[in-house]
């Protein structure tokens, strides 16, 4: 609920492409900077408190954006309201649910198959209708009709591909610096820290560089950075956290951070002002989509490979149970108990089979990342000459709101 009304506030605040272009990447950086700070906080809180205390953060945070809010913002409500109907949000919900929970039930080894076909099927039809609505709906939820535009089409692909991607990595990656490398998650966090700070510092230099050279150049560039940061991390997979993990973080932010703001600032100027706020809940919603399909996807991708490569010794199998192959930390809690040669096995088995499945999961997201870059340059490409220089005009002669003219 808040990024779309954020982004629809910079949308209508700053009419110049460039400054424009600069506020979304300070934007992003801040959204960056939050990523950096809330694993070493949990982490921090981890170590000390139960894991629940990692929800009571919010609660001081909230407190003092609301007192930001109500000080620093002006309330305008327009006269004209568009109608709102319930039908839209709820078709979403069902579907998007169905559709992930149909997804982890096939990964989950001992699921019974109407587990998975039915909340699938369900979900299915759901987002059909969802999406029959927004095309024929005369206020839609979602105005699909933006899409028309290319220049707000790259911004979404740009969008929402990188985000399933490193939002669905960034669990895995988390679980190998504990489980194999044997870090805390207080230290995990903070190994952690080189990634969004790239992205921190990538965001606003992307945009500047965006009104210079254009989405065509920044793009499929920040994601090959983040494609060869993700190669490096599956040829390391089984080594330990070193500097070459380190720069492999710094190539993953960078080229997330930067393409994250990049694609904001395409969806933003892509549509007209008014349509600022539909505008920026597709970008929200591309977002959220993305990183909940790339945490079930590439979550389930990882438990198959680990569930189907976990293999024990013949001797100490008939005493290990089989949830020791369900995830490395159901085989970790398991060893802890038993402490004996059988939770060596099982901590060595599971640290392999581990290690194989994060090796590929990592060339799986770099083949997602370098696809989506060349992708989204053969589209551009494929442009009528002079496509980029129309686009510039066209951004420089945006039309004031009323209110300026």
């Amino acid at each position: 609920m808040i990024i779309p009304a954020t982004l629809a506030i910079i949308r209508q605040v700053f009419h110049d492409p460039r400054e424009r272009a600069f506020a979304i990447g300070v934007w992003s950086a801040i959204a960056a900077s939050g990523a950096a700070v809330g694993p070493v906080a949990g982490g921090l809180i981890l170590a000390h408190y139960w894991w629940g205390a990692v929800f009571l953060i919010n609660i001081p945070l909230v407190a003092a954006a609301l007192f930001l809010v109500f000080s620093l913002l002006t309330n305008q409500v327009p006269e004209d309201k568009d109608p709102w109907e319930a039908t839209s949000p709820v078709l979403a919900v069902v579907g998007t649910v169905g559709i992930v929970y149909a997804v982890k039930s096939a990964a989950h080894q001992g699921s019974a198959p109407i587990e998975t076909w039915v909340p699938g099927v369900i979900g299915l039809v759901a987002a059909t209708l969802f999406l029959r609505r927004q095309l024929h709906c005369e206020q839609p939820m979602l105005d699909l009709a933006l899409f028309r535009e290319q220049h707000f089409r790259i911004g979404v692909m740009a969008a929402t591909f990188p985000v399933f991607v490193l939002v669905g990595f960034e669990l895995q990656l988390a679980q190998h610096l504990q489980f194999v490398i044997g870090k805390s998650p207080w230290e995990a966090g903070i190994f952690l820290l080189p990634m969004p700070i790239a992205a921190f510092a990538a965001a606003p230099l992307a945009g500047l560089l965006s009104s210079r050279y254009g989405v065509s150049v920044i793009i499929p560039a920040g994601l090959g950075l983040a494609a060869l940061g993700y190669v490096g991390i599956a040829i390391s997979a089984d080594s330990s956290a070193s500097l070459t993990l380190i720069g492999c973080l710094i190539l993953i932010g960078a080229g997330h951070g930067g393409v994250q703001a990049v694609a904001s600032d395409a969806i933003m100027t892509g549509a007209p002002p008014n349509r600022a706020g539909a505008a920026a809940s597709i970008e929200s919603v591309s977002y959220e989509v993305g990183a909940g399909l790339g945490i079930a996807l590439l979550g389930s991708l990882m438990a198959a490979v680990y569930s189907h490569t976990f293999a024990l010794p013949p001797t100490t199998e008939a005493a290990v149970p089989d949830k020791a192959s369900d995830s490395i930390g159901e085989a970790v809690s398991l060893a802890h108990k038993i402490q004996t040669d059988v939770g060596q096995a099982i901590t060595v088995a599971a640290k392999e089979a581990f290690i194989h499945a994060y090796r590929v999961t990592a060339i799986s997201a770099a083949v997602i990342v370098a696809v989506t870059a060349v992708i989204i340059a053969l589209i551009l490409k494929r442009s009528a000459p002079g496509h980029g220089e129309e686009e510039q005009v066209s951004h420089r002669s945006d039309p004031m709101p009323d209110s300026r003219r």
